[in-house]
């Protein structure tokens, strides 16, 4: 892989991750219009969403593949250590 390839995949994957979404938004709104305790709400509410959402997507996920990525992990579990 080329240097420059390598560089802008890691400037681009960084911008993703440290700017601030829509969950962050909610969070200020809240925070600024509703208080401390409607901002801590909506986080946890927020979270509560996230966890029970990534079941779900994985369910998904591995319906779309055909169960590819359960069948390799077991392979990969049952294989000798070398």
């Amino acid at each position: 892989m080329d240097n420059h390839l390598l560089l802008a995949f890691i400037s681009a994957a960084f911008l993703l991750t440290v700017t601030p979404g829509v969950d962050t938004a909610i969070v200020l709104r809240a925070a600024t219009v509703d208080g401390r305790r409607q901002a801590l709400m909506a986080s946890l509410g927020i979270a509560l969403g996230r966890f029970l959402r990534q079941p779900s997507a994985v369910k998904v996920l591995d319906r779309l593949t055909g169960g590819i990525f359960v069948a390799f992990g077991i392979r990969l579990a049952a294989s000798p250590a070398p």
